[in-house]
């Protein structure tokens, strides 16, 4: 995705349009918001934002949806593009659906902390969150 200094979407690839489900025809002219989840804080997208204003690029993880609402956590990197005088031109935005790969890696947390056959917890977890509270309560002087 490509956005101009301004935030409106100027370009999409077939990529694009696969992962969100919006064609080109849809993404252009809007801003980035229309994949808005409302799964991170104002605070999150400020300091993303103040990122990409100050080093002229911002990576991580974020979730979006797509144009029927599902959500989808995604990988993504963007770089602003700079003219001779240092201002702001286009806003290259790279990223890939990596839902898929966030449910295995919560599938695999899951069978490290519970038991395959009853699902109650086992003695790595009941040992993790000791530990927790051990810390807890060391700072807090319980």
């Amino acid at each position: 995705m490509i956005t101009d200094g301004s935030g409106i979407i100027v370009s999409v690839n077939p990529a694009f349009s696969h992962i969100s489900v919006y064609n080109a025809s849809e993404a252009i002219g809007q801003t980035p918001r229309i994949l808005k989840s409302y799964r991170h804080s104002q605070a999150s997208y400020t300091s993303m934002s103040e990122n990409i204003i100050t080093q002229g690029q911002w990576s991580g993880e974020i979730w979006n949806h797509r144009k029927d609402g599902d959500l989808y956590l995604e990988r993504m990197t963007i770089n602003m593009v700079q003219n001779e005088q240092g201002r702001a031109l286009p806003y290259v935005s790279v990223f890939s659906d990596i839902t898929n790969l966030w449910h295995k890696d919560e599938h695999l947390k899951h069978l490290a902390f519970y038991d395959a056959l009853t699902d109650l917890p086992n003695r790595t977890l009941l040992i993790e969150r000791l530990g927790q509270k051990i810390a807890h309560c060391e700072r807090q002087q319980c």
